[in-house]
């Protein structure tokens, strides 16, 4: 899962959906119990709309603020699905206290899907931020129905395709020098045919994406907005002159 900086693709996992509309479907699933929750959350992910929960062998676990979401249960590989609530990704980190916060995942939002076919432990957690609902279900079961239903089989590699792009886009704007230009490179590459770019994570978590400080964000941000080439706006940014936009990315240093 990861850090969906962009509107313009909707991944599970990693790159949640707006904010607004996933705070919404999270309070109306909470109200809803056992089936209802499990139906939803698969209702609200793109990888399993459609299916039906239950059938699937999906089950429900509700944690509290503060605890750690684990994809394994009962000593069973889970994918998880989020019914309800919040949970930020944390790297685990190779020191003490490097732990980051790279992202947060809402109702809809699937983790542990990229390490179903590998032995391998994911590099990140969950931390849950309010009460949250996920429904799991067996990473074993999760392959086989890959291998009955083409449709979900599709649906998986077309995720999987996603995150692959995610992390060459990542790559490419780290080759692009200085934080004003990096910034200006970010918003053009998410910015649809208006020039809106809408945002789903906080600015640490941008900063943390585009690999600078959370300070020469908000000067980079602060310049641009400035010059009048881009407005903040609830969703996120709009782009006002793209000409000026296209020529920030010549490389403005920090």
């Amino acid at each position: 899962h990861m850090i969906r900086c962009s509107g313009n693709r909707r991944c599970c996992g990693s790159l949640p959906p707006p904010f607004g509309a996933e705070r919404g479907v999270g309070v109306a699933a909470e109200q809803k119990t056992g089936g209802d929750a499990l139906q939803a959350a698969f209702s609200e992910c793109p990888l399993f709309s459609g299916m039906d929960a239950s059938a699937c062998g999906a089950f429900l676990r509700v944690f509290h603020r503060g605890e750690t979401i684990s994809a394994v249960q009962d000593g069973v590989p889970c994918v998880g699905v989020l019914a309800f609530g919040e949970a930020d990704v944390y790297t685990r980190g190779a020191a003490s206290g490097a732990q980051q916060n790279v992202s947060t995942l809402h109702p809809g939002s699937a983790f542990g899907i990229c390490n179903v076919f590998i032995e391998r432990d994911m590099p990140t957690y969950l931390h849950c931020k309010v009460r949250t609902g996920v429904a799991f279900l067996p990473a074993a079961r999760f392959t086989a129905l890959l291998r009955e239903d083409g449709a979900l089989l599709r649906r998986y590699l077309t995720l999987c395709n996603e995150k692959i792009l995610y992390l060459a886009d990542k790559i490419d704007l780290m080759g692009v020098s200085g934080c004003c230009a990096r910034v200006a490179a970010y918003l053009l590459r998410e910015a649809d045919e208006t020039g809106a770019v809408r945002t789903c994570v906080s600015k640490e978590q941008l900063a943390k994406y585009l690999s600078v400080s959370r300070a020469s964000l908000f000067r980079a941000l602060g310049e641009l907005t400035a010059q009048g080439v881009i407005v903040q706006t609830a969703a996120g940014f709009q782009i006002l002159d793209l000409s000026a936009l296209s020529r920030a990315c010549g490389g403005a240093g920090e």
